[in-house]
């Protein structure tokens, strides 16, 4: 009997997998004013955070969530690439209970397009409100979230996102607040189920059936 729940275990081992969790916020906007860019005029760009790979350091901190930056600012492309030198994620719980999170990626993008502007780093961080809950406990990474949930701008209490430039003259920094967002969605998605083997169901049958009668044969 021991050997028949072995092989159970280890076909069900096979067929399932840890889920892993993708979370991608989208936005787009008009901005009047961006410090260290030429001029001002439209945004839009995703930001996607994942679950599988991150490492967990202490409290709500962790490592590696950050997988994607991908953000045009009036023409100015800014899209992560290769490993960055800093990827760093923070939960928190503010004091009015609501929930909250912001990242830093930094070191690793690819060419703006425009010349003596490159990026260092950064910033996005998102407030959402009272009511709507993304973690249980800030150790907990987006453990509230279900796959295929989809959140819009109305969940959100505050937007925050900072780029940070190398290069003079154009050294510092670009900020984008909720009030010129014009759109925001935030997607939750997982890995889908992993489908049971055609056979499966046979083979469980069959090893059901062999263990019955190994426990007649002993009765």
């Amino acid at each position: 009997m021991k050997s028949f729940l072995t092989a159970v275990a280890l076909v069900f081992g096979v067929a399932t997998a840890a889920q892993a969790t993708t979370v991608t916020v989208e936005f787009a906007g008009l901005t009047t004013s961006n410090p260290g860019l030429p001029g001002s005029g439209g945004y839009s760009g995703t930001v996607t955070y994942e679950t599988e790979g991150a490492t967990w350091v202490s409290g709500g901190l962790f490592n590696s969530v950050i997988t994607e930056v991908d953000i045009d600012i009036n023409g100015v492309n800014i899209e992560s690439a290769g490993a960055p030198t800093l990827n760093t994620f923070n939960q928190v719980q503010l004091g009015d209970e609501r929930d909250a999170f912001f990242g830093t990626y930094e070191g690793s993008f690819l060419p703006t397009g425009i010349p003596l502007i490159s990026i260092k780093s950064v910033y996005l961080e998102l407030r959402m409100q009272e009511d709507v809950e993304i973690f249980s406990t800030v150790s907990e990474l987006f453990d509230e979230l279900a796959d295929g949930e989809t959140l819009g701008l109305g969940s959100v209490g505050f937007f925050s996102l900072v780029v940070e430039y190398n290069d003079a003259p154009f050294s510092d920094s670009s900020i984008l607040r909720l009030g010129s967002v014009g759109s925001l969605e935030i997607t939750v998605s997982g890995p889908a189920a992993v489908p049971l083997p055609a056979g499966l169901p046979l083979l469980l049958t069959a090893l059901g059936g062999i263990a019955l009668l190994r426990r007649r044969s002993r009765g």
